[in-house]
């Protein structure tokens, strides 16, 4: 018994090294400074998830959540410091889709429900993909969410 759980366990983080180790797909729009748009990255999630690609929700979702988001008004540039509710909701969403990625009606629901809830507020979501330093810098500057 033991055995076939050391086994089920070396397994899993066998394909977790494979899969981490993956860029992200041609797809991702970045901007200035690695940071990518949520807006436009949620559709390609949306549209992958749609085609059938667990492999490519997997890839487009993973560990997304866990990097600094930034909040802009509509022109991009003016930082929004007070949408703490809205990207606590993205990000519980971004958790649902991350968990649940093999479910992939699931997944374009709750990518309806993340654009939807971007539409409501009016502003530009970004996420930087960078280190967690930058999210400490970030917040203590007032910048970061």
């Amino acid at each position: 018994m033991r055995l076939s759980n050391l086994a089920v366990i070396l397994s899993m983080l066998l394909q977790a090294s494979l899969v981490i180790s993956l860029p992200l797909p041609q797809g991702s729009v970045t901007i200035g400074g690695g940071a990518i748009d949520i807006s436009t990255h949620i559709q390609l999630l949306a549209t992958t998830a749609s085609s059938g690609d667990v492999v490519g929700v997997y890839n487009l979702i993973d560990s997304l959540y866990t990097y600094d988001m930034r909040v802009f008004d509509a022109s991009g540039s003016t930082a929004i410091t007070t949408a703490d509710t809205y990207v606590a909701s993205i990000r519980q969403l971004f958790v649902e889709i991350n968990y649940h990625y093999l479910d992939l009606n699931l997944v374009q629901a709750r990518c309806a429900d993340a654009l939807s809830l971007i539409q409501q507020t009016g502003y530009s979501y970004y996420v930087t993909k960078t280190s967690t330093t930058t999210t400490t810098t970030a917040a203590a500057t007032g910048l970061g969410v």
